[in-house]
């Protein structure tokens, strides 16, 4: 048996450690790659490639993940930061037409209203002022409504009240059930929630003894429209041609009033003579006024005339 020397024995050793050591080192002396990793790199060459995800599609993914809190969850209005009406297009759509044609039997009409955030207060000025552009006025008459009654709306905010209703005060953020219940209360009127049925899902400020209520159509879980009644848009439409008619009717009496104050007038004044009476025809005729003379003959005196006399 040869018995090798310590150094030929610490020499194999060296050779052995450099077998793990790395073909070339960092410059701060850490390996790169072992030998050994690389034997086990081969062996896994047949593994799949694995996708690299980039930052961006990675937070993409994250913002359409149903269990990811949303950033803004302290909010009252979950419509605020909801997007899920943005998803499903086609089916909303379908929902959306069957809703309308329901209402429709009703004899309603759902006017759209422009979606850009403001559409509560928008279908709210649509039916008070009906103008949507009024929605500036209207959502800065509820705001201060609910100032006024911070005592009573403040334990139904989940946030700091003066941030509410400063972010309320934008013209672009949503408004939830607080708002229409300030709104209804400001109005003195009913406003009814309709959300894809013909039964209203919320109904605020109720009163049987109030105006027509105001109804609104609420779409995708993120968007108000304005329910127009129109039967009511038809009788207030005659309403007004009635209007119009008697108004007409009643500047006829009184111009004709007064020219048969002023015909008998001037008979008082002359006496009643029967020559100035010719002489008043005779004007009249010059003047063109055959028509007016003939209506006066036909007449006759009036009656106020006759009690007068």
């Amino acid at each position: 048996m040869t018995i090798l020397p310590n150094n030929t024995i610490a020499n194999r050793h060296s050779e052995e450690a450099k077998t793990t050591q790395t073909k070339s080192d960092n410059n701060d002396g850490s390996p790169t790659r072992t030998y050994r990793h690389r034997k086990r790199h081969r062996e896994h060459k047949h593994e799949p490639k694995r996708d690299k995800i980039s930052p961006k599609k990675e937070f993409d993914n994250n913002q359409i993940n149903p269990q990811e809190e949303p950033s803004n969850t302290g909010y009252n209005s979950e419509d605020e930061y909801d997007l899920s009406c943005k998803d499903k297009l086609e089916e909303w759509q379908k929902k959306d037409e069957s809703f309308s044609q329901a209402l429709s039997n009703l004899g309603w009409q759902i006017k759209p209203i422009n979606e850009d955030g403001a559409c509560l207060f928008r279908s709210i000025a649509d039916q008070i002022y009906n103008n949507q552009e009024l929605h500036f006025k209207v959502r800065q008459e509820c705001m201060d409504y609910i100032v006024r009654n911070r005592a009573r709306f403040e334990p139904y905010i989940t946030e700091d009240f003066g941030k509410y209703v400063a972010r309320k005060r934008q013209w672009f953020v949503h408004g939830n059930h607080l708002e229409i219940q300030a709104m209804s209360e400001y109005y003195n009127r009913t406003i009814e929630v309709y959300c894809y049925k013909i039964q209203p899902i919320n109904i605020f400020n109720f009163s049987p003894h109030s105006h027509k209520p105001i109804r609104l159509s609420y779409h995708r879980m993120c968007h108000y429209n304005s329910i127009i009644d129109q039967l009511l848009i038809e009788q207030t439409m005659f309403e007004d041609k009635l209007k119009a008619t008697d108004w007409e009717a009643t500047n006829e009496e009184i111009e004709e009033q007064t020219a048969r104050e002023s015909y008998r007038q001037y008979l008082q004044d002359n006496n009643g003579k029967k020559d100035d009476f010719d002489q008043i025809m005779a004007k009249v005729l010059a003047e063109s006024q055959q028509t007016y003379l003939d209506e006066l003959r036909n007449k006759g005196p009036s009656t106020s005339y006759n009690n007068n006399n």
